[in-house]
This record gives C-alpha cells, sequence and structure tokens, in this order.
C-alpha cells in the first residue's frame, strides 16, 4: 500500500479514532486498521466493545490494508509542520514520511 493524505485531513481523522484507539487490553487492538483504497483511507479502531470507522480523502498509488500501532501515529503528529503524508506498507515495516509543500511568497 502506498498512499499520500493532506495533514490536516490525518489529524482530524486520529482525533476521531484517539478515544477508543488504545483501548483495549489485547495488543493488536493498540492497532489502527489503515485501508487504502480508490480515493480513500478508511482508519478504523475498535475496543471489542466500540467501533469508529473514519474515512478520509488519499490519494492511493498502491491499494492495500495494514494496521499501525496507534501511538506511532499519534507520535508521528507533532513533528508534522504543513503538507502531506505519505504512508508506505509493504512486508518491511512501514513508513510514514513527511513532504512539505512549497511555501508562497
Amino acid at each position: 500500500m502506498k498512499l499520500t493524505v493532506n495533514r490536516s485531513g490525518l489529524l482530524a481523522a486520529l482525533a476521531a479514532v484517539k478515544p477508543v484507539a488504545g483501548r483495549g487490553t489485547l495488543p493488536i487492538l493498540s492497532n489502527l486498521l489503515l485501508v487504502g483504497k480508490g480515493n480513500d483511507l478508511n482508519l478504523t479502531a475498535t475496543d471489542l466493545d466500540v467501533h469508529l470507522r473514519v474515512k478520509i480523502e488519499a490519494a492511493v498509488s498502491k491499494e492495500g490494508k495494514t494496521t499501525v500501532r496507534a501511538g506511532l501515529l499519534f507520535d508521528t503528529r507533532p513533528g508534522c509542520g504543513g503538507g502531506r503524508l505519505v504512508r508506505r506498507a509493504q512486508r518491511a515495516p512501514a513508513q510514514v514520511r513527511r513532504r512539505r509543500q512549497a511555501q508562497e511568497t
């Protein structure tokens, strides 16, 4: 899976799923399910009692799905300036990179 998302859209989606993400007692419940398909990224969090799914617009170059430790994405937030985030997941550990947009003067 490879996709690019707008920073503000990702921050809003993370804020929406944060109340549920990581609340469960099982290790897998501390992950977010990311599904990139078409022009959308779906983020899903659950604690087995409550399920939250948020859909945001994304430029998906390679469709797929993966889980990512919620803390990894929440910890990425403060270091992200403006611009877009690129998410790439293969069989190796996932990568989250920030791309800066050119600032207009």
